[in-house]
């Protein structure tokens, strides 16, 4: 379980290293996967063709925000009084009533501000980008704070 929280733990521009190490164009780990299990049949080049870069620089930034979903979500989710889900037992709600009537509207105000805070935070991600791309391939993933 504490892998999930790894990339929380470390700062964006150490990410982008990290990530232009994975996707790196000549010797990169993601590509030599891929072929090897026969997803592609030759390398992409994901951070130098402007077609892919600037989904590569997204993608990483949301593999980023996975353990800010985890923690606010799990918070939610544990919030939630259990005698709610009794109450619905005894009345006779199954499991997938007791989702949509329970679960959801009560993790729904959560949800809603952990996506609206990742949408602000995704916006603004210079470090991630400065560290995988610098701006480049031909400016493709060349936002306002880079």
């Amino acid at each position: 379980m504490g892998i999930v929280f790894y990339p929380w733990a470390l700062s964006g521009f150490a990410i982008g290293l990290l990530w232009s190490w994975i996707l790196n164009g000549q010797f990169d780990v993601l590509n030599d996967i891929l072929v090897r299990l026969h997803v592609i049949s030759k390398p992409i080049s994901f951070l130098s063709d402007p077609n892919f870069a600037m989904f590569s620089v997204i993608m990483i930034n949301v593999w980023y925000g996975i353990p800010f979903f985890a923690i606010m979500l799990l918070a939610a989710l544990q919030s939630i009084s259990q005698e709610l889900y009794e109450a619905a037992e005894l009345d006779g709600a199954d499991a997938w009533s007791k989702l949509l009537k329970i679960t959801i509207p009560y993790i729904k105000p959560t949800v809603l501000s952990t996506v609206l805070l990742r949408i602000i935070w995704v916006m603004n991600f210079p470090d991630i980008i400065y560290g995988t791309t610098r701006g480049g391939p031909a400016e493709a993933t060349s936002i306002l704070p880079v």
